[in-house]
């Protein structure tokens, strides 16, 4: 059995300095995070200490870091600027999308987010969640709003 080789890449440290996110990257390019705590050792001497058991597996150190904005509480006042973009929806019997949130990546490109109540058995959702999308601005009931319309780069199975 190989063992995974991961390099940290990233430290997000609290307002106080008491606990902090390490964000790591692995040989096999998927990232995964844990969250720290600042405590005195049994010699009275700083140490970091982890508070939380390892993250799940993602494609990109993006959507490492919304995870981990999403998931720790004080983490969640630092969120990155993600903007609405709409899904087309598969299987509705009419021509219907989902907003949602995406991660901007440049170039009209989103990193699409799942939705809080999100789930593949009720909504099939033409590009899931974790997939790279180009999204195009659409004029719908006089609005400009941003619709994915092309697979950039599909999800990494298993991985959120």
């Amino acid at each position: 059995m190989t063992k995974s080789i991961e390099k940290v890449v990233k430290i997000n440290n609290s307002s106080d300095g008491k606990r902090r996110i390490c964000f790591l990257r692995r040989d096999d390019g998927l990232f995964q995070f844990w969250e720290e705590e600042q405590v005195l050792d049994y010699l009275g001497k700083d140490c970091w200490t982890p508070t939380r058991l390892i993250s799940g597996l993602f494609e990109t150190e993006e959507l490492a870091l919304h995870a981990a904005q999403t998931e720790i509480d004080w983490l969640k006042a630092k969120t990155p600027d993600t903007k609405t973009i709409y899904i087309p929806l598969l299987d509705e019997g009419t021509i219907v999308s989902r907003p949602t949130q995406g991660v901007p990546l440049g170039k009209n490109q989103y990193q699409v987010l799942a939705t809080p109540n999100y789930n593949s058995e009720n909504e099939h959702w033409q590009f899931p969640p974790s997939s790279i999308v180009e999204c195009v601005e659409e004029k719908e009931n006089n609005q400009t709003i941003l619709i994915a319309r092309t697979l950039v780069k599909q999800q990494v199975k298993g991985v959120r």
